[in-house]
């Protein structure tokens, strides 16, 4: 499982951009971006959303978390916590 911080550079570097050039769109250094891609610097909770906004992700993917499948069965989905079977009809 990649870091926060590989999953940061990988999505920079696919975008094309130089550290720079998102420490400009994120609001902050290019040297701090870098600490951020080599897990150097922590990246806060602020800075999160607006990676995920800039890369067109969800925090989930951001962090390398797995998509849910929405599985629903008689219109019931199962709550990815628990297993429980939740009622989806409207009332």
């Amino acid at each position: 499982m990649m870091t926060i911080g590989e999953k940061i550079r990988q999505l920079r570097k696919n975008s094309n951009m130089t550290c720079f050039e998102l420490g400009k769109l994120i609001g902050k250094e290019r040297k701090t971006v870098h600490r951020m891609e080599t897990n150097k610097s922590p990246v806060n909770s602020d800075c999160v959303y607006v990676l995920c906004d800039v890369f067109a992700v969800t925090p989930n993917e951001l962090f390398g978390i797995p998509q849910q499948k929405d599985e629903t069965e008689n219109g019931k989905k199962t709550c990815p916590h628990c297993g429980a079977k939740i009622n989806m009809e409207a009332k």
